[in-house]
């Protein structure tokens, strides 16, 4: 998609942060919103789509979507989901975007004990909240967690949504048939290795 584009009459693309086999993600501008707001647009990958999975992948994005709503929308640690939509025939989901720096880059290190302590039961109280929503974030790492500019809090800014609707429907973007595990070298549990991923 070219920056620029206007996607649901509303949402200008600035720019692509992110990309995966699953999905892209991009940074874009509400334009009607009063001040522009800035917002995450998240894109299934067209290679994803065609005429056997459509149907499946629009069920499993919005059943996602109802999902991660009242999730995000009930906990400052977890981003809101605006909306989700369709258009020509591909699907995006819209986050609510935060100022704030990846975990991965912040310096200097190490931390004092006091502060790694705070820092961890802060971010568990979002782990625990999408647990009893039961959900699990299946990729949590210094990449993943952003320490917002407003607060110092950790916030949580991915939560593998395009992986696990490409699991639900039943694809793999190689065409191997097999199921897509999220994980990321270093950072991945045991269980969650075994594809027995649980809320620990």
């Amino acid at each position: 998609m070219p920056t620029s584009t206007l996607l649901n009459n509303r949402y200008r693309i600035l720019k692509v942060i992110g990309e995966s086999s699953f999905e892209k993600t991009f940074l874009a501008e509400d334009t009607l919103h009063p001040h522009n707001q800035r917002c995450i647009v998240k894109h299934l990958q067209a290679s994803l789509y065609n005429e056997r999975t459509d149907a499946q992948l629009k069920a499993n994005t919005l059943r996602e979507a109802k999902v991660l709503a009242t999730v995000s929308n009930s906990h400052s640690q977890i981003p809101t989901l605006h909306t989700y939509l369709t258009e020509q025939s591909l699907f995006y989901l819209v986050y609510e975007w935060t100022e704030g720096t990846l975990l991965s880059k912040v310096k200097p290190l190490p931390w004092t004990e006091e502060k790694a302590t705070s820092f961890v039961v802060s971010l568990l109280g979002a782990l625990s909240h999408l647990h009893k929503n039961n959900l699990i974030h299946q990729n949590l790492n210094p990449d993943n967690i952003i320490i917002r500019h407003a607060d110092q809090q950790p916030y949580l800014i991915y939560f593998g949504d395009a992986e696990a609707l490409v699991n639900r429907a039943g694809l793999n973007p190689s065409n191997s048939g097999a199921a897509v595990m999220v994980k990321t070298r270093g950072f991945i549990s045991p269980e969650q290795a075994m594809g027995r991923p649980v809320s620990a």
